[in-house]
């Protein structure tokens, strides 16, 4: 979680989002460099195949959380299906904006995955619980965790011609731009994916859980843990707080003293078994409560997934 990178570290590790639109594929960050851009707001560079191999995994490899999956993870949104359906959505969008005159070369989806593959965010939903990566890390992500660069469209008309109205919500003056612009049009054809609901139930379970009194007898249990080691806080989800370290650049030895003493006392106290046992509990009952819009939202989001991969191949 490096400050250069402008990754912060939320208070609540429960969920790290993925890009949920193609619209977020545009937006403007402020953490890329100027070198990251060309003079014309294109991305620099020809397109490139994304590296699979470096994409997070929907389940943690390794730690305290290995080969855990919630029962809403199989209605959430996949990295793979983001970039899939991203993909296609882009190319279908920078032949349209082409068409207007206009160059649209963002960048391309896949090449600086999140750290998370999806929403549950399984690997530090309970806090850090690899012990050989907060060894090395401490509560920073691993170097290979980034941000897509900034992209800027090259004017006011390139931008109302994709968004399909302008900055003040008029109806762009050009001739011939589809309802909705290019993003509108690209999501016609592909279709969408919608991840929302699942999204929210994914947030309200594990806000459900942290009242559950089984999560509230191992957290406390984990909190006397820690506080045997030096360290006085009352849950691990504000642990990482502890050090002051977060916007560093790299990981002080007392923040890595401090994690290495959190997974210590998770493996001590089977926090991430009970947490995870309480929370797959409530995640059942919601599926249950909410499945026919569960499975309305997975259905749209799959067909769009197989509608992209035609486009795409």
């Amino acid at each position: 979680m490096n400050g250069p990178r402008c990754v912060a570290l939320r208070r609540s590790l429960a969920s790290v989002a993925v890009l949920t639109s193609s619209v977020a594929m545009v937006m403007v960050t402020g953490c890329a460099r100027d070198d990251d851009r060309t003079g014309n707001g294109t991305t620099a560079g020809a397109p490139r195949d994304p590296d699979r191999g470096t994409w997070p995994a929907a389940q943690a490899a390794d730690g305290l959380a290995k080969g855990l999956a919630l029962p809403l993870q199989s209605y959430l949104i996949g990295y793979a299906q983001q970039v899939t359906v991203l993909r296609a959505q882009q190319a279908l969008q920078s032949a349209c904006m082409a068409k207007f005159g206009f160059t649209y070369e963002p960048p391309e989806p896949g090449l600086h995955p999140p750290p998370s593959a999806d929403d549950a965010n399984m690997p530090r939903r309970y806090g850090v619980a690899d012990l050989e990566q907060v060894r090395r890390h401490g509560y920073h992500l691993p170097d290979n965790s980034g941000e897509p660069p900034a992209y800027s469209m090259e004017s006011e008309a390139a931008e109302a011609a994709l968004m399909g109205r302008t900055k003040t919500g008029e109806k762009p003056t050009t001739a011939g731009i589809p309802e909705g612009g290019c993003l509108g049009e690209s999501e016609r054809r592909i279709g969408r994916v919608d991840g929302a609901l699942a999204s929210r139930l994914n947030n309200q379970g594990f806000d459900s859980s942290q009242a559950d009194p089984a999560v509230r007898e191992v957290v406390g249990k984990w909190s006397a843990c820690m506080r045997q080691k030096g360290y006085t806080v009352s849950t691990p989800l504000d642990a990482a707080e502890l050090p002051g370290s977060l916007n560093a650049p790299s990981p002080t030895p007392r923040e890595i003293a401090v994690a290495v003493a959190d997974v210590e006392c998770k493996q001590s106290t089977d926090l991430v078994a009970v947490w995870f046992a309480a929370e797959t509990a409530i995640q059942n009952e919601l599926i249950e409560k909410n499945q026919l819009a569960l499975q309305e939202a997975k259905q749209t989001t799959e067909a769009a997934v197989r509608n992209a991969a035609r486009t795409d191949s």
